[in-house]
């Protein structure tokens, strides 16, 4: 707590308190048919993504920076193939696939705590009391690449994406039979891996006013 002015009729002091949160996974089985990387050596809440480098402007598959530097889409990296006509599949082993992610961050957030200004003038006092949390992520999707449905309320990502009108949009176009079928056969099987892209990744860091009093004594 520190007194920053303390005269006869005002005071003002603050109280500050601060948290440091880590862990780390010792040891965890990974399974043979797991497709994700395993948490050791990383935080219990890490998060794994796929880099992303864009959108190709020509027809807007996501792009994706593989581990040695090359832009490559999905139908590239997972070497998607349809030998029966009944739809694409992935010709890459689980440890293959798991490789292919990053760690981006923890859910958990590292820091947190808060601080209170208390002022005082004669008999009364105000309280102004902050919280924070800091360096925490999240990753949720911003829409349904396969099955889209227009008539449910969806976050405004889905006015940055690609369309003919739009070919400089931030985020990947809606996909279906006719367009891009090889992403829409692989994502409506394999939706973990688009939620697994960076580009839903954000950061969950805030400062906020928690609790404002004034008081007469």
């Amino acid at each position: 707590q520190t007194h920053n002015i303390t005269t006869k009729n005002f005071s003002w002091y603050t109280t500050f308190n601060f948290a440091y949160n880590q862990n780390k996974v010792l040891k965890v089985m990974t399974t043979e048919n797991q497709t994700t990387p395993g948490l050791q050596g990383y935080p219990v809440g890490a998060i794994f993504a796929l880099k992303t480098q864009g959108v190709d402007p020509k027809n807007g598959q996501i792009l994706i920076e593989t581990k040695d530097g090359q832009t490559v889409n999905i139908e590239t990296l997972y070497k998607l193939t349809d030998e029966t006509g009944l739809g694409f599949y992935a010709q890459r082993d689980p440890a293959e696939e798991r490789e292919f992610y990053s760690y981006i961050g923890t859910s958990d957030a590292p820091y947190t705590g808060g601080f209170m200004n208390t002022f005082t003038y004669r008999n009364w006092e105000l309280n102004v009391n902050f919280s924070y949390n800091l360096g925490a992520h999240d990753a949720p999707a911003s829409y349904d690449l396969t099955s889209f449905d227009p008539g449910r309320n969806t976050n405004r990502d889905i006015l940055d994406r690609w369309t003919p009108e739009n070919t400089d949009g931030k985020f990947p176009a809606l996909v279906s039979r006719n367009h891009n079928i090889a992403d829409y056969s692989f994502f409506g099987d394999r939706r973990d891996v688009y939620r697994a892209l960076d580009i839903w990744v954000k950061k969950l860091s805030y400062v906020r006013l928690q609790n404002l009093r004034l008081a007469y004594r």
